[in-house]
């Protein structure tokens, strides 16, 4: 977390306080109700004590000072009351706070170039974003708390240093010095507490990884025992422990130093104000009552310093943690990045072009160099490659997810760049390999929505292939598929979502598909009825298939073989294994053990 300047404090405080008025118009009026109401309860108390004082001292009986106990016990009560109210309140604003941050957080990450979302670097931006809303004992919901706490610590002085003031000026110069000390040295603790606890903070982070995290996981149970792995863990756990031990020492050490100036100037101001009030006693211009009175709220003038200093440091750090939230809400959306232009007619179909497309995700290393080829309206392409030849990238450059450093994208000759990201990912429908299960039913986990076609719906997860394992399922298509949350849910096996994930490119029905390995979950058998039905499911679309299986590409009108980021080979399958390129040999090694004979023929 970065540090921040006075300027940007005040910045991040003033917006701050401006998100809570918007969140709650009269925050700053429960907040000043709650100060006045809290700071009152303990000044009562001491006022309580001096009346009495007085009732005894002036020969008063006890029936009076039973009125005084019962009048200040209602006025206290009343003043809880008030009190707890307010305090509710502020709870409710720093939920209402919390509740905004969240949505503000949805809203931007939906919004944000997907790249950013893969870049590790600007994703720390998301990660710290919800830190400042997600964290319980700071962060957004605490944001009211803390601006109540310290408007009562800063009423409470104010308020005691009045009174005092018009008792003595030296007794309020005094206190005044040993309290600016004091807060002095709870800021300078505060800020050290801050350091090494950031380094606690990662080094009980790896001691929960390796304690309570890795051990416990089911995924990682197998091979912990399988390869005894446990005796790995013990000396990098002692490791961790002793440095956990050496952090805590170096911590203790300016603790204890300035623990005891701390101690010492709370000694000599007390002492300072003992000596002066005794004094004044013992020379009548002070009663007993008086005495009681001013000693009880200076030392509540003590306590509001000490929380004051803390409370500041306090809001340093939620301010630090405001500034990155404003860093990722604040960040450009897609929309804002693109001129609007008008969408390509596409009622003939899609005419897809790259012209000499490049792309990088480190700015140094091109995944695409160079790019150009054109799909014909209603064609079906292959793209088939080795491990990061730059498959994927290039349909994700297609789809809008990348925009490319160089060259040009086009859809019916429009410029895919100038189109609104709506606009864009309206042509696409996708099925990439990582793709996402919804916490929901079936029916919502293809249509991607509450209010769906279902018989649209269950067309679709009948051309995925799904249709006789929704009829097997008593809900059918309302069927749940999360058992964390439902109890009734239905797992499906990793084909069986493979297909649900097709019908969810289906049941969009845009005019150009992407299939990246879609049969990579599938068995053999389903693999095959896929490659069967593939013209009938891409029927009158363009479509691009990417695939390392080689034989699932013959069904394609044009395969093109990608090698490190560029176009190498371009043809049908019997017009690359003619030419007997790289095409043809990862085709006859894949082919091997399935035909072994013959293509050891080939190969030699």
């Amino acid at each position: 977390m970065k540090k921040i300047n006075n300027s940007v404090f005040r910045k991040n405080i003033t917006n701050l306080i401006k998100l809570m008025v918007k969140c709650e118009k009269k925050s700053p009026l429960f907040i000043a109700f709650y100060a006045v109401t809290a700071v009152l309860s303990p000044v009562l108390t001491s006022a309580m004590l001096k009346f009495m004082i007085d009732i005894v001292e002036s020969g008063g009986g006890t029936g009076k000072i039973i009125e005084i106990i019962l009048s200040v016990t209602v006025l206290s009560a009343v003043i809880m009351v008030v009190k707890c109210y307010f305090e509710e309140k502020r709870k409710l604003i720093g939920a209402k706070i919390r509740s905004r941050c969240m949505r503000m957080i949805l809203a931007k990450s939906i919004r944000i170039p997907y790249v950013n979302m893969e870049n590790r670097e600007k994703r720390k931006k998301l990660e710290k974003a919800e830190a400042f809303v997600y964290s319980g004992d700071s962060g957004a919901s605490y944001a009211a708390r803390l601006f109540g706490d310290m408007a009562v610590s800063l009423t409470g002085i104010a308020a005691v240093s009045v009174l005092i003031f018009f008792l003595s000026v030296p007794l309020w110069a005094g206190l005044v010095l040993t309290g600016a000390g004091i807060f002095a040295c709870v800021c300078v603790l505060a800020e050290k507490e801050k350091k090494y606890g950031d380094e606690l903070i990662i080094n009980d982070k790896k001691l929960r990884y390796l304690s309570f995290g890795v051990p416990t996981e089911t995924a990682s149970a197998k091979d912990i025992r399988i390869y005894n792995i446990s005796s790995w863990f013990s000396p990098l756990i002692d490791i961790l422990i002793g440095d956990h031990k050496r952090l805590s020492g170096e911590f203790i050490k300016p603790l204890c130093v300035y623990s005891f100036i701390h101690g010492g100037l709370i000694i000599i101001r007390d002492v300072f104000a003992l000596y002066f009030l005794v004094s004044s006693v013992l020379k009548g211009s002070l009663s007993a009552g008086d005495f009681a009175f001013y000693f009880g709220i200076i030392n509540t003038f003590s306590l509001w310093t000490d929380k004051l200093a803390r409370q500041t440091g306090d809001c340093k750090m939620l301010c630090m943690q405001f500034a990155d939230f404003r860093e990722f809400a604040e960040q450009k959306d897609e929309s804002q990045e693109r001129e609007k232009l008008k969408p390509p007619v596409i009622d003939g179909g899609c005419e897809i072009e790259f012209m000499d497309v490049s792309f990088s995700y480190d700015g140094e290393k091109k995944a695409v160099d160079g790019v150009s080829f054109k799909a014909a309206r209603g064609e079906k392409i292959a793209v088939v490659g080795e491990n990061g030849a730059g498959k994927t990238t290039c349909m994700k450059l297609l789809s809008g997810l990348y925009s490319p450093d160089s060259g040009k994208i086009t859809i019916n000759g429009a410029d895919l760049s100038l189109l609104t990201p709506s606009q864009r990912y309206s042509f696409f429908s996708a099925l990439f390999q990582d793709a996402f299960k919804l916490a929901g039913t079936v029916g919502e986990n293809v249509a991607l929505t509450f209010d769906f076609d279902r018989e649209k719906v269950l067309n679709a997860l009948v051309k995925a292939g799904l249709g006789e394992k929704i009829n097997s399922l008593e809900k059918g298509i309302d069927t749940n598929l999360d058992r964390e949350l439902y109890s009734d849910s239905v797992e499906f096996s990793g084909g069986e979502m493979q297909k649900l994930f097709l019908a969810r490119a289906l049941y969009k029905d845009a005019p150009v598909i992407i299939l990246d390995e879609p049969t990579a979950a599938l068995d053999p058998i389903a693999e095959n009825e896929l490659y069967m039905r593939f013209n009938e499911l891409t029927e009158n679309k363009t479509a691009f298939y990417i695939s390392h299986r080689l034989a699932s590409t013959r069904f394609c009108d044009r395969i093109i073989f990608l090698k490190d980021g560029k176009i190498a080979e371009t043809g049908t399958h019997e017009e690359l294994m003619a030419k007997k390129g790289g095409y043809r040999r990862m085709y006859d090694i894949q082919s091997y053990y399935y035909n072994e004979e013959k293509n050891r023929e080939a190969l030699l």
